[in-house]
C-alpha cells in the first residue's frame, strides 16, 4: 500500500520528513525475533518495559521487552532454545542466547533481517501524517499514516503508527496492511533498569551461528561451543 494512497483516502496532504527516535520492531535473520529500541536520550537508570505481541496473518508471539537508551532486550515466549535476545547499538553486537543451555551466538548488527522497519535504529527515517485520535486499549493515542526508510535499507515500508499520548518517545501499536503485520506494545511503562541487565551473563558459551536456512530454534548441541575468553584463562 502506497503512502501516497494511504494519505489520499484519509484526505491528508503530503507528509513532511520527520525523525522518529523510539522503539523499533527487528526482524533478526529474515524471520527470527521480532524487536524494537527506545529514545537515545533516556538517562540514569530509567528504561523502558513492556509485552510485545507480534501478529502475522492469524499468528501471533509474545515476548517481554526491556529498553534502555541504546540497549534493548528481549525474551520470546514461545519455547525457542535461543529464545532471549540483547542488542547493543554502540558496540554494533546483538547476542542470542539460550539459557537453559547457558550458550550464545553473536552476530553483527548486518545480521539483523529486513524484513520490517527497525524503528528502533537512531538513524530511522519516518514521514508521518496525523490522522486522528483514537483509543488504543484503554491509552489515548494519535494514529498517523507513516513511511518508514531503514537504515542501509533502500526499502521503503508503509503503515500506520499509533504513538500513546502518555508515551510520546516510544510507538503503541505499527501496522503493515500489505503484510497482515501488527505489532502492539502492551502495558508499557517507564521503569528502573539496571545495566546488568544488558550484558552478557558470564559463564554462557559461545557457539558459532548457524548457516543461513539453518533452524536457530532448534540449534542447542550441533555445534562445538567455544568457551568465553575468561574462561580460556581459566
Amino acid at each position: 500500500m502506497a503512502f501516497k494512497n494511504i494519505c489520499k483516502r484519509e484526505n491528508l496532504s503530503a507528509p513532511s520528513a520527520v525523525r522518529f527516535v523510539g522503539i523499533s520492531l527487528l526482524m533478526i535473520l529474515a524471520a527470527l525475533l521480532p524487536v524494537s529500541l527506545p529514545p537515545a536520550s533516556a538517562a540514569g537508570s530509567t528504561g523502558y518495559q513492556a509485552k510485545m505481541v507480534t501478529t502475522v496473518g492469524k499468528h501471533s508471539n509474545q515476548s517481554e521487552l526491556l529498553v534502555k537508551g541504546r540497549k534493548m532486550k528481549l525474551k520470546v515466549l514461545n519455547g525457542r532454545t535461543f529464545s532471549t535476545m540483547i542488542t547493543d547499538y554502540d558496540r554494533k553486537v546483538l547476542w542470542m542466547l539460550a539459557p537453559i543451555g547457558r550458550q550464545y551466538m553473536e552476530y553483527d548488527l548486518s545480521a539483523m533481517g529486513r524484513s520490517v522497519p527497525q524503528f528502533f535504529h537512531p538513524e530511522v527515517k519516518i514521514n508521518k501524517k496525523k490522522i486522528a485520535k483514537e483509543m488504543v486499549g484503554d491509552r489515548k493515542a494519535i494514529k498517523y499514516a507513516a513511511e518508514v526508510t531503514s537504515p542501509g535499507s533502500a526499502r521503503v515500508f508503509d503503515g500506520f503508527l499509533w504513538i500513546a499520548e502518555s508515551l510520546p518517545d516510544y510507538p503503541l501499536k505499527w501496522q503493515d496492511p500489505e503484510y497482515q503485520l501488527t505489532v502492539d506494545w502492551q502495558d508499557a511503562k517507564l521503569v528502573e533498569l539496571d545495566d546488568s541487565l544488558f550484558a552478557l551473563p558470564e559463564g554462557y558459551l559461545k557457539v558459532e551461528p548457524p548457516k543461513p536456512g539453518a533452524d536457530v530454534a532448534g540449534h542447542q548441541g550441533q555445534h562445538r561451543p567455544e568457551s568465553t575468553a575468561a574462561e580460556k584463562k581459566d
